[in-house]
């Protein structure tokens, strides 16, 4: 945007990339003080909370020494614990938290609870992990190529947001851009009967189509399936072994997942060629989005959450003990 206003009260600290406002020739110790002054604290505000960042940044091993030499994900966690402690009224944090490990990032998620729920300060969180908005926010803007496309409560407007990008095609062309001697040409969503859809019933198989494309490979490969919500979280993955495919030649392969496997909602999926030494040939990541409906299957109506699979487990009694 080149016009418009902003209105801020308060102290604001950002992460808006990782290192932001840090200097790489200077301990972390010295670019928490550097970060506390840059947000207009003093010192003695600063010594007040010196403990609390180092330890839950978990590199205090490394406090002294210079920036230059942490791994992006060290930076990251630093320089989050310094902007969460420092106690800014609005922290804004765009995306940053990809970077750590699943651990600190739910530490991190816990904290921003804390900081927005407990001590009424406002958090402003651009993300495109659903699970850590609708745990985190309490209101949703959309936005769609610099437009407000809607505002409102987390669960309606992530719904919303997943609708968004499930109305494309069950039928996707690719390019091979990179010419690579096998590609990845094609990938469909498809029934029991071959034809091609995006919406199913709890009780369909759902096929993948995986179109391949030989120009000049004239070795062994393999397939890799990775199936995800769009959330983002993997639910499951399963690999095919090829043999040689003749040069200049197109085949395609479909992977089934059995009907009744998976709970309603909406799902993309990942798909690779791999080499015999595991080295990745080719990779489509969201190759194609689909759903499951919860029209007329035991799911419909309830407002219990039924994780991601659906089955039957096997129960025992050993009675009274």
């Amino acid at each position: 945007p080149t016009i418009g206003t902003v209105k801020i009260r308060g102290r604001v600290a950002s992460l808006l990339e990782v290192g932001t406002g840090f200097h790489p020739e200077l301990t972390g110790r010295e670019n928490i003080y550097l970060n506390g002054s840059i947000l207009g604290l003093k010192k003695i505000e600063i010594n007040r909370q010196l403990d609390a960042i180092i330890d839950f940044s978990g590199v205090e091993r490394f406090i002294d020494t210079p920036l230059k030499h942490y791994s992006s994900g060290m930076e990251m966690r630093l320089a989050f614990s310094v902007a969460a402690h420092l106690e800014p009224e609005v922290l804004l944090i765009d995306e940053v938290l990809a970077v750590g490990d699943l651990e600190f990032q739910n530490k991190c998620i816990g904290k921003m609870n804390e900081i927005s729920k407990s001590q009424g300060r406002t958090i402003l969180f651009v993300s495109h992990n659903l699970r850590a908005i609708n745990e985190l926010c309490n209101k949703v803007l959309f936005l769609d190529n610099g437009k407000s496309i809607a505002l409102g409560s987390p669960e309606v407007i992530t719904e919303q947001y997943i609708r968004s990008l499930n109305a494309g095609s069950s039928l996707r062309e690719i390019k091979n851009h990179s010419g690579s001697p096998i590609a990845i040409t094609q990938l469909r969503s498809l029934d029991g009967s071959l034809n091609n859809k995006n919406l199913f019933s709890h009780k369909e198989e759902i096929g993948i189509g995986i179109t391949i494309q030989n120009l000049s490979w004239t070795q062994n490969f393999s397939i890799g399936f990775g199936l995800h919500k769009l959330s983002r979280e993997r639910i499951l993955r399963s690999e095919y072994h090829s043999s040689v495919l003749p040069e200049n030649s197109r085949s395609e392969f479909i992977v089934w997942l059995p009907a009744t496997i998976l709970v309603p909602g909406h799902f993309t999926f990942n798909v690779s060629l791999i080499d015999n030494h595991r080295q990745v040939i080719d990779l489509v990541t969201d190759g194609l989005n689909f759903s499951i409906s919860n029209v007329n299957s035991e799911f419909e109506g309830s407002q219990v959450d039924h994780g991601m699979i659906s089955c039957q487990l096997k129960w025992d009694t050993l009675g009274e003990i």
